[in-house]
């Protein structure tokens, strides 16, 4: 039981490392990109949403990608860093109700 709970600990830790890594740094890079190609949005709005992404970085990259871009791919990666972050914020609580008090250890 501690073993799987330990490998699940390992699994959720290393899915945050690879999402602060792609949501720190690359997503926000990608908005601005996608800003800067995108022929929609007017030059005030590209300004506002650029103020945005470089002053709240991925929390302003979530912000254009949800209101601001027509893009498919950015619009999934914001559904998925939601889903994600939901998923493990469960696992989090089940984990803690029900093992908290225990003493588990790596390696098992």
């Amino acid at each position: 039981n501690n073993e799987i709970i330990s490998i699940i600990g390992i699994i959720i830790g290393l899915t945050l490392i690879i999402e602060l890594v792609f949501y720190g740094i690359i997503f926000p890079v990608l908005a601005l990109s996608d800003l800067n190609k995108s022929s929609e949005i007017s030059k005030a709005s590209k300004v506002v949403y650029a103020t945005l992404v470089v002053g709240l970085w991925t929390f302003g990259a979530l912000i254009y990608s949800i209101f601001g871009t027509k893009q498919k791919n950015l619009k999934i990666m914001t559904y998925v860093f939601f889903l994600l972050l939901v998923i493990q914020a469960l696992v989090f609580y089940y984990i803690y109700k029900n093992f908290s008090g225990q003493n588990i250890t790596f390696p098992p």
